[in-house]
């Protein structure tokens, strides 16, 4: 696994987090867009923070899954959360690994929907995310 930061985000953003990519969607894969990520906080937190950090590590990584796989000739991205839904399933401490499943299940006139399933390192589901994202992609011209 290696450390990957979500794609555009700033250092500021993403600090007290650590990101290690699993697993990826490729050009030519079939199915889906998916990404897969290792999650966690890497600083104490306090009594009710561990849902506000998923919260906020999700809203980070679900929209960058949608557009995958359609990243060729894009020459510049501009996205943000529309809607951003999460069913707690179990408790947890976000200073553990957690797994983040996503995939981008629709990408069509600017609008995309995005849903992600959160485990712990044992299985047990943590958490559901669905994130309907709003998305522009501007291709480069071409001759």
């Amino acid at each position: 696994m290696t450390f990957e930061p979500p794609p555009g985000s700033r250092a500021a953003v993403r600090e007290g987090l650590e990101i290690r990519r699993a697993a990826q969607w490729r050009e030519g894969d079939e199915g889906l867009p998916y990404q897969d990520a290792w999650i966690r906080c890497v600083e104490p937190l306090g009594v009710g923070m561990d849902e506000v950090v998923l919260a906020w590590c999700s809203d980070l990584e679900l929209a960058p899954t949608v557009d995958l796989g359609y990243r060729e000739g894009v020459v510049s991205r501009t996205g943000a959360s529309l809607e951003h839904s999460i069913r707690f399933h179990a408790p947890f401490d976000a200073t553990q690994w957690m797994l983040l499943e996503q995939s981008g299940e629709a990408l069509s006139h600017g609008r995309g929907l995005a849903i992600g399933r959160v485990f712990s390192t044992g299985g047990e589901l943590l958490a559901t995310i669905v994130q309907h994202t709003l998305l522009r992609l501007t291709f480069a011209a071409t001759s």
